[in-house]
């Protein structure tokens, strides 16, 4: 055996020893890192499986599944995490995360060893949750170690490395890299047991070689930061959570709280209230309803539309339309039906509905709320009987006022008629002032009754207004002719201040003078000295309208405040000495004020006892172009010669009436024109086929044809294509005139017919004859003079005949008569107010009164051919009636009591024959006879032929009658046509 020498023996002994102590080191070295490899990977598991457990221990308390979801996919993020499952105490899964969705955790079974797959090693740990010892689940969790795994294989490699290194260099160094490596590994496990134990440590200072010992303190160094990042954050949520959970607490008691009023107020409340859903099953219905319907919830809720039952049967399409159309977001909101109960009690609801939508706009169910309105409706039923009662008994009251005061008014007629005629006769002078008194008494009692039908008719809605032009300054001017003589008896001074620019328009003219003679009536009667001041002023002007403003000012008793508060009351005065003193019914301020309101206006007084009072009232008048919208004409100014220019001119009169006739004809006989009468319009187209008219004076409403259409066919005629035609009608209103001109009228003359407006259109229309504007001596005929008498007759407008139909009292005569004839025992059936015949006489009763100034007969037709309500119709006939009849009796009783005719010439035979022969070559040219001729004849004949003879022929001929007529003047003078 060699031996070695003592340095290689202590080389050797130095390298046994080294290898020995390096082997010792190694096995140390191995058995220190396997062991703190396995302890660091159990420390990893460990504090891996107590992070996931506090993270999942808030919610799995509240049993927050999302939260535990969000927790468990953040944790398999973490560094070798592969999958957890969370499991509640009764072992059913609650969340289940992975970050390799090739692996399963249930393909590997719970040990504590490692388990290699596709090599790769990993390790399930199950890890308890629990709340201060409260078992809540747990959760199984795949750790991958492979990499702590090549780890350590990776240090044992190095080992190796490093004995081989140790070998070859000193034993010194290879003893204190040894030694440094035991310190550091000491470090390094005392480091992680602080780390394992959640304690808080100093930074590990090893050093920064880049060895694994650097690189794994670094390791730790880092995980130590990011657990109390951790740590941290997941002290945040727990606050957080904490709050949330306090205030989802406080929510949760509000709405219990809210609940728990809703449903007190729901289940207490005295009306029907109810849920329907789209399938319109009512969902929800609360204990009133189940009571009155006597079926419970679950009954009603059982099928769609069950409720339906509870609805009367015309009723439940509707009802459940609403439903329908709530599905394509249409509510009706309020209606009202009834709900009929099993017992069949019915009661009426008033519904109230709201849509309930989601988020996209589609209906999810319909609240309704039902009030039982049941006595309401009875209630309101009692009043509606007791209003028609009330306004049955008011009518009849009015029925009866207007009946009595027609009677009462027939005979008192007949007193004033009979008194005023027997006051022009001689008397004594204490007769005559009986008289007087007595016809101022009578005047007084008509005025009363006047005043009580007037109020009547107000009353009972009958009274209307009229719609027509006139002349406020005409107006204003018979006013003051009414009261000028009684102020001037009392030694008043009456004064008017007018303030207007324009004085024609549109209103009732009539009940104006009504007004302003009832207050300035009462001015001239309560005041015994000073002046009465009349003023009229526009307060407001726009395109269509004027606003007026009348003061009524006197210097009379005047009134205290409260006389002035009773003052516009129904028979009211301001104190009953009052009345005794000066008289009255106390009506006529109640009339005045509501004719004012009527009139768009309002009525009010101002006054001091013992200095006066002043009474303002305001109206609203049109203007004229309301009235219509024909071209407005400069006035035509009528002279002589332009008069005598129409001699000879042709005009056809197209009317149906017999009097209408008489007066147009009437206002034409002074003209010397030719006048063809036709009755219809037929007859006017057949005449205007055979004859060129100069002019043709076109009523509208006429049997077989009416005016429009025949102007349409006299249109088509060539020769009349620049004709002028005129239209004569009662009707005036705006769409009448549009009539008109539509079917080519070139003007419209509304009856009555004014004699000056005749006149002007004529003027105006016809082209002159120029061979009648050379002056030419006319012969003038000598005409017996015409006696005049003065005619006054009870509901005519004397002043208005005179001017539309001359002075002429035989001509006046003749109308009126005509009128009794045409108008005797005149009778309406209720039934045929709606026919044809009954608005065609309506309608030319119109006219006719019109024309002939019966101003009542006139106003009351005229509402009457307006109206359109039957029933109105119906309940003012009578009335008209009446005063068709009255009118009657009144015109025959003063022509009674007129003197017979006294024939003071004597003729000749020969002036006789001479004058009846030039009469019958007139008559059968159809020229007009002059008034005055007509009483030479009616003279003559009653002198020759008596007076049968004479009445027949006289009647003729104020008739217009002159074929008759002529035939019998030929008999009785003897000669033959």
């Amino acid at each position: 055996m060699m031996k070695l020498s003592f340095r290689y023996r202590f080389i050797l002994s130095f390298l046994s020893i080294e290898i020995l102590f390096i082997s010792l080191i190694v096995f140390f070295n191995f058995s220190s890192q396997a062991k703190l490899s396995r302890s660091l990977i159990d420390e990893k598991i460990q504090t891996g499986g107590t992070l996931f457990a506090e993270m999942a221990k808030t919610p799995l308390a509240v049993y927050d599944l999302g939260t535990l979801d969000n927790q468990a996919r953040s944790f398999v993020h973490l560094k070798n995490i592969v999958a957890v499952k969370v499991f509640d105490n009764q072992e059913r899964l609650l969340s289940y995360a992975r970050s390799d969705t090739t692996l399963n955790i249930d393909h590997f079974s719970i040990s504590s060893g490692d388990i290699l797959h596709k090599e790769r090693a990993f390790r399930v740990k199950i890890v308890p949750i629990d709340i201060d010892g409260e078992i809540l689940g747990n959760a199984k969790i795949l750790f991958e170690i492979t990499e702590s795994l090549q780890a350590i294989e990776k240090n044992r490699n190095w080992t190796f490395f490093l004995i081989v290194i140790e070998i070859s260099i000193s034993s010194f160094i290879a003893y204190i890299i040894g030694r440094k490596l035991t310190n550091a590994l000491n470090e390094l496990t005392f480091y992680a047991q602080r780390i394992a134990q959640d304690e808080q440590t100093d930074s590990l200072e090893i050093g920064t070689d880049g060895d694994e010992i650097s690189v794994l303190s670094e390791t730790l160094h880092l995980m130590q930061e990011r657990i109390a990042e951790r740590n941290a954050t997941l002290n945040e949520a727990v606050i957080r959570l904490r709050e949330d959970i306090i205030q989802r607490n406080e929510l949760e008691n509000k709405l219990i709280y809210e609940k728990s009023i809703n449903k007190t107020l729901v289940e207490s409340a005295n009306a029907i209230i109810a849920i329907i859903d789209r399938q319109g099953v009512m969902i929800n219905l609360n204990p009133f309803g189940e009571r009155f319907t006597g079926y419970t919830q679950h009954e009603i809720a059982s099928e769609p539309y069950f409720w339906a039952r509870f609805l009367p049967m015309q009723m439940r399409d509707k009802v459940v339309g609403i439903i329908e159309n709530a599905r394509e977001g249409n509510i009706t909101e309020s209606f009202q039906n009834s709900w009929i109960s099993k017992d069949g009690e019915e009661k009426i609801f008033e519904w109230s509905n709201a849509l309930v939508s989601d988020e996209d706009g589609q209906m999810q169910y319909v609240t309704t709320i039902g009030i039982d309105i049941t006595e309401q409706k009875e209630r309101q039923r009692e009043l509606e009987k007791a209003k028609e009662a009330a306004e049955q008994a008011a009518k009849a009251k009015s029925d009866f006022l207007a009946n009595m005061s027609h009677e009462i008014r027939t005979p008192l007629n007949g007193i004033i008629g009979l008194t005023e005629l027997v006051l022009k006769t001689d008397l004594e002078p204490t007769q005559r002032d009986f008289l007087e008194k007595s016809n101022i008494s009578s005047h007084a009692l008509l005025d009363v009754i006047n005043d009580i039908l007037d109020y009547s008719k107000i009353e009972a809605g009958k009274f209307d207004l009229e719609y027509k032009p006139f002349e406020l300054n005409n107006v204003l001017r018979n006013i003051m002719s009414l009261f000028e003589f009684q102020a001037h008896q009392k030694g008043l001074a009456i004064n008017l201040e007018v303030d207007l620019i324009e004085s024609m328009m549109i209103g009732d003219p009539l009940r104006l003078t009504q007004i302003l003679t009832n207050l300035v009536g009462n001015a001239v009667k309560f005041t015994e000295s000073g002046t009465i001041t009349i003023s009229v002023i526009v307060t407001q002007e726009d395109d269509n309208y004027y606003h007026l403003l009348f003061s009524i000012k006197d210097t009379g008793i005047g009134m205290n405040t409260e006389a002035q508060s009773k003052l516009f009351q129904e028979f009211s005065q301001a104190d009953t000495s009052i009345t005794r003193q000066f008289g009255g019914t106390g009506l006529g301020l109640a009339i005045s004020k509501q004719l004012v309101q009527m009139m768009d206006g309002d009525i009010s007084v101002e006054s001091e006892a013992g200095v006066g009072s002043t009474f303002n009232f305001t109206v609203k008048f049109g203007k004229m172009k309301l009235f219509s919208d024909q071209p407005i004409h400069e006035k035509t100014v009528i002279t002589p010669e332009r008069l005598n220019a129409l001699q000879g001119s042709r005009i056809l009169l197209v009317e149906d009436n017999k009097i209408n006739q008489i007066v147009v004809l009437g206002m034409l006989e002074s003209l010397d024109v030719i006048v063809d009468i036709a009755t219809n319009g037929k007859e006017a187209v057949e005449l205007a086929q055979t004859m060129l008219y100069d002019l043709i004076l076109m009523d509208l409403q006429m049997p077989i044809m009416d005016g429009f259409e025949a102007t349409k066919v006299i249109r088509m005629i060539s020769e009349y294509k620049e004709v002028p035609i005129i239209a004569l009608s009662a009707a005036v209103m705006q769409k009448d005139k549009e009539l008109t001109s539509a079917v080519g009228m070139n003007e419209h003359l509304s009856k009555p017919i004014e004699n000056d407006a005749l006149l002007e259109t004529l003027v105006r229309w016809i082209k002159p004859k120029e061979i009648f504007f050379k002056k030419v001596e006319k012969v003038k005929k000598e005409v017996p003079p015409v006696e005049s008498l003065k005619v006054v007759i009870d509901g005519i407008d004397m002043q208005s005949l005179t001017d539309r139909i001359g002075s002429d009292s035989e001509r006046m005569k003749r109308y009126l008569l005509y009128f009794c004839d045409e108008y005797e025992g005149i009778e309406f059936n209720a039934d045929e107010v709606e026919t044809e015949p009954f608005k065609h006489l309506i309608h030319t009763l119109k006219g006719i009164s019109g024309n002939l100034s019966m101003e009542k007969i006139y106003s009351l037709s005229s509402t009457i051919d307006l109206s359109d309500d039957p029933k109105k119709i119906q309940s003012l006939i009578p009335e008209l009636v009446i005063l068709v009849n009255e009118m009657i009796r009144n015109i025959r009783m003063f022509y009674q009591n007129e003197s017979s005719l006294k024939p003071d010439t004597i003729f000749s035979a020969e002036e006789t024959a001479s004058f009846i022969g030039k009469v019958m070559e007139d008559l059968r040219h159809s020229s007009i006879i002059q008034e005055g001729r007509v009483l030479t004849l009616e003279k003559m004949l009653y002198t020759t032929y008596g007076e049968e003879s004479c009445k027949t022929v006289i009647e003729y001929l104020h008739t217009y009658q002159y074929d008759k007529a002529l035939e019998i003047l030929q008999k009785i003078s003897g000669s033959v046509q």
